[in-house]
């Protein structure tokens, strides 16, 4: 019971990196990116928290209904739009193999698919 009060305190991380636009990103233009990010007022802080003390008031645990550490296996069934990492992300945004999947999966040729 000791994190209880906690979960009506608020806490907003995306409003604290958004007052902090020099804080540094994935993004070429981190500063501006993380400069217009909306923040959020107290009404809406508050209630999320509200949700989240009954949550875990319900369940005595937060999150309620599932396991606080969950592994799931994931696949990525899409095409990177690899012009847009590069034009607006930092290098290393995404992997070799994601460069190469288009020309290795669909065609020497082959520059964007869907």
């Amino acid at each position: 019971m000791q994190y209880r009060n906690q979960l009506r305190r608020p806490v907003n991380p995306v409003a604290d990196k958004a007052r902090y636009p020099t804080t540094p990103g994935p993004w070429k233009e981190s500063g501006l990116v993380r400069g217009s990010a909306e923040v959020h007022g107290e009404e809406f802080i508050g209630c999320v928290s509200m949700m989240a003390q009954y949550v875990y008031d319900r369940f005595g645990k937060f999150p309620g209904t599932a396991p606080s550490v969950v592994l799931l296996t994931h696949l990525q069934a899409h095409h990177l739009d690899l012009e847009f990492y590069d034009r607006f992300f930092t290098e290393g945004a995404y992997l070799r193999t994601h460069a190469e999947h288009m020309a290795r999966w669909h065609g020497e040729n082959a520059k964007t698919g869907t």
